[in-house]
């Protein structure tokens, strides 16, 4: 009874809903939101495991409006990226409590800040769609920060807005990346022993909360344009940044 009480407390649920929100906005950064907040009420494994259910259903919520040619287009595309992130995320999570909260946070903190630097600087990825290479890379640094912390946001967006696609077309791909690399999570996660059944039924719950403000997100997305979308990403990318570098630097003062 207690641990339901914990779980169910106002700020973790004002978490989910404003993790929920900003997905319908940007397409990405709800697990990085909820597990980043819910670590600082819940162990390591409880958190990770509380995101894995309302992840995979935001996702699939995501891909909403694409037509099957487009899903098979995105298919053949980018099914490298699609194979590397998706083994990586299974690979990696059977290693998470391997992994430091201090490690995760800063090495995200560092690749978030080495892409606003560059965006400062007028640095433009441009990746052709055959280029496999850069699908591998991308895929693989995906995986790897889903399979340790649920977290593939950041290497995919930034994938993603190397290739000129509408704001439209890069959530919808956000949402078919991301829902397989949740099925990766699950099946992961399910295989290590951190995920239970208990779990996944305490974390029913907050998929709705998650799918509200999601859909909330989704409507201001739509009153607005492109130029605020890639505003409201790098600002998003810029607090995270701040929040994970004072996180390791706070942890390591407490060390």
């Amino acid at each position: 009874m207690e641990f339901f009480l914990s779980t169910y407390s106002p700020y973790l649920l004002i978490i989910a809903l404003f993790s929920g929100f900003v997905k319908g906005v940007s397409g990405f950064a709800m697990p990085l939101i909820m597990f980043s907040g819910f670590l600082l009420f819940l162990p390591q494994e409880t958190a990770i495991a509380l995101i894995i259910l309302p992840s995979l259903v935001s996702n699939l919520f995501q891909i909403y409006g694409l037509n099957i040619v487009e899903i098979r287009r995105f298919f053949f595309d980018y099914l490298v990226l699609i194979l590397s992130c998706f083994a990586m995320v299974f690979i990696t999570s059977q290693f998470f409590l391997n992994f430091s909260k201090n490690f995760i946070q800063g090495a995200l903190c560092i690749m978030i800040f080495w892409f606003l630097y560059n965006q400062m600087l007028s640095v433009r990825f441009s990746f052709k769609r055959d280029n496999k290479l850069a699908q591998v890379i991308f895929g693989l640094l995906s995986g790897v920060f889903g399979g340790i912390s649920g977290q593939w946001g950041p290497p995919s967006i930034i994938f993603f807005l190397s290739q000129n696609l509408s704001p439209r077309n890069i959530i919808a791909y956000q949402g078919i990346l991301y829902s397989l690399a949740s099925t990766g999570l699950l099946f992961g996660h399910l295989n290590s022993g951190i995920l239970t059944g208990a779990f996944l039924f305490v974390s029913c719950p907050f998929i709705f909360l998650c799918l509200a403000g999601q859909y909330f997100g989704l409507l201001l997305r739509k009153t607005k344009g492109a130029d605020f979308f890639n505003k409201f990403i790098y600002l998003l990318l810029f607090l995270l940044g701040l929040f994970f570098g004072y996180g390791v630097l706070f942890n390591s003062v407490l060390i």
